[in-house]
């Protein structure tokens, strides 16, 4: 009941802060925002002075804005007033004025449109929403928007009759499109290049079980738009089982990089793939597994706009939890894709991080979004980032930080001595058995005879052993794995230390009271070990 007690205590404890702890030194923690129903990605959008303006559908279907500071409060939170029917996927960027340019899918298929508003920075209308798709053509999936070096606004998104491009102003006037780019294809993803042309990715399937990944460049300044032809990056051959997620594309002044991930469902897992080409030269593509050093499984890849060098790429991992042997945890991570991959964990939260978003201000620090579970259909959006500012009030320690490691330590310690008293039955009964049979059969009770020592000698040397044949599965040796040995090699020499010289003071000593002085001392000083390691 008590272990029950505490284990609710540590989950509210830490379901209540509004922080997520962290586990890279480079990002401040998280802070939680909002809530959300659905899992999908939150639109984040950094503005000129380093604050970041974050947009998501909340728990009542709506889309919420809110203005987090340079320092990380939170100026303000509004739900919007768009639309009338369910918001989702909203896309979001800053005009030239300050003012912020929204896109999002209103409704599910089949009566699913693309929408667009200009809004004032807190949250106010600054025009009326309009319809960008054709409202008789259904949306298929999430649309995208990036801004040119022009200031130009373009959306793209996949309907039934294809992939579609529209390009709007400043202003939030249309100027070109929507023009049709293909016929079929879903999941569309661009970025915008050095040169002001678009860079488009998107996935087509051929067959059963078969998909392909396709790349072209788009020319703004072409009045026909397509400035080379499509190019297949790879065609991906799935299983029985499996799935293809979300591509992803990204870009260097020099390279272009699309990344997928296949899942299979059966056994609940995925594996990400890459391929990497000249800018200039997409047939010289090279095609490799992204490999992760410190987790596996990766999901929800996103990568880093601009053409910055060497290139970020965000998602999330499965991570081994450092307290918990055998448990893993989705984390978010932050990729650097140079000469090498770098690998940077992020969060350290006891729940799953999904989702991720990334984006960079005008000052290089890093903004980052994204979705943890929370209670059953509820998401909890999170914001952090690598600014001084947010990072000096985010990791300042609080009352609820207070609480949950309270909590947590508690729990865990209770849960140590639930553990270490099995695990003592298992050291202990043997020798215990061994120095009852000797003792039956020579009626020896106490410490005066070479023979009755000999006989404990052995019985501890049995148990020590034991102590390092089966060490105790409490996760300690994730995070230190000489723990294992280390531990029980300093409790039996303290133990027999201690036995000794309590034996040297006193004439007679029991035998079973030597047995059970050493295996007390030489328990808890393994019990201590593991908690503080």
């Amino acid at each position: 009941v008590l272990l029950l007690v505490l284990a609710a205590l540590t989950a509210w404890a830490s379901s209540q802060t509004p922080m997520i702890a962290r586990s890279s030194e480079l990002w401040s923690r998280g802070r939680v925002i909002g809530q959300t129903p659905v899992k999908r990605r939150t639109a984040l959008q950094a503005a000129p002075d380093g604050s970041a303006f974050l947009i998501w559908q909340n728990m009542g279907g709506q889309l919420e804005l809110a203005h987090i500071g340079v320092d990380g409060k939170v100026l303000l939170t509004h739900v919007l007033s768009v639309g009338g029917g369910e918001a989702s996927d909203p896309q979001l960027r800053m005009a030239a004025d300050g003012r912020l340019l929204l896109l999002w899918r209103e409704g599910e298929y089949p009566n699913s449109t693309v929408r667009y508003v200009l809004l004032e920075t807190d949250g106010a209308l600054a025009g009326q929403p309009h319809t960008l798709s054709d409202p008789a053509i259904p949306v298929l999936d999430a649309p995208r928007l990036v801004t040119d070096a022009r200031g130009r606004h373009h959306a793209i998104w996949a309907d039934d009759a294809g992939i579609q491009w529209a390009v709007l102003d400043d202003a939030g006037a249309l100027l070109a499109g929507p023009t049709p780019l293909t016929t079929s294809g879903r999941f569309p993803t661009v970025r915008v290049g050095d040169q002001g042309k678009l860079h488009l990715l998107w996935q087509q399937r051929q067959r059963a079980h078969v998909e392909s990944l396709y790349y072209v460049v788009l020319d703004p300044e072409n009045t026909s738009g397509v400035a080379s032809e499509p190019e297949e990056i790879a065609q991906i051959v799935l299983r029985t089982g499996q799935g293809l997620g979300e591509p992803v594309i990204g870009l260097t002044p020099e390279t272009v990089y699309v990344f997928w991930v296949i899942r299979d469902f059966k056994y609940a897992v995925s594996s990400g793939e890459y391929a990497f080409f000249p800018i200039e030269s997409p047939q010289q593509k090279q095609i490799g597994p992204l490999q992760l050093r410190q987790g596996r499984y990766p999901e929800g890849l996103y990568s880093l706009g601009g053409n910055q060098t060497p290139l970020l790429v965000a998602l999330s991992e499965s991570v081994p939890a450092p307290e918990a042997m055998g448990v893993i945890r989705s984390q978010i991570a932050v990729l650097t894709l140079g000469q090498e991959v770098q690998e940077d964990i992020v969060t350290a939260s006891v729940q799953a991080s999904l989702k991720p978003t990334l984006v960079m201000d005008d000052h290089s620090n890093l903004h980052l979004a994204w979705l943890e579970t929370a209670e059953f259909g509820v998401y909890r959006v999170v914001y952090a980032s690598t600014a001084s500012e947010v990072m000096e009030n985010y990791n300042a320690l609080t009352l609820w930080d207070v609480l949950d490691a309270v909590f947590s330590n508690v729990f865990r310690f209770s849960t140590l001595i639930v553990a270490l008293v099995a695990v003592l039955i298992m050291w202990a009964i043997l020798p215990f058995l061994a120095l009852v049979l000797y003792h039956l059969i020579t009626s020896e009770e106490t410490l005066n005879t070479a023979r009755s020592w000999g006989a404990l000698v052995v019985a501890l040397a049995l148990e020590a052993a034991l102590t390092f044949i089966q060490p105790p599965r409490l996760g300690a040796e994730a995070a230190w794995p000489a723990l294992r040995w280390v531990a029980p090699a300093i409790s039996a020499l303290a133990a027999a230390l201690v036995l000794a010289n309590v034996a040297r003071r006193r004439k007679y000593m029991h035998l079973f009271a030597a047995y059970f002085l050493f295996t007390g001392i030489n328990c808890l000083l393994q019990m201590v070990m593991y908690f503080l390691f």
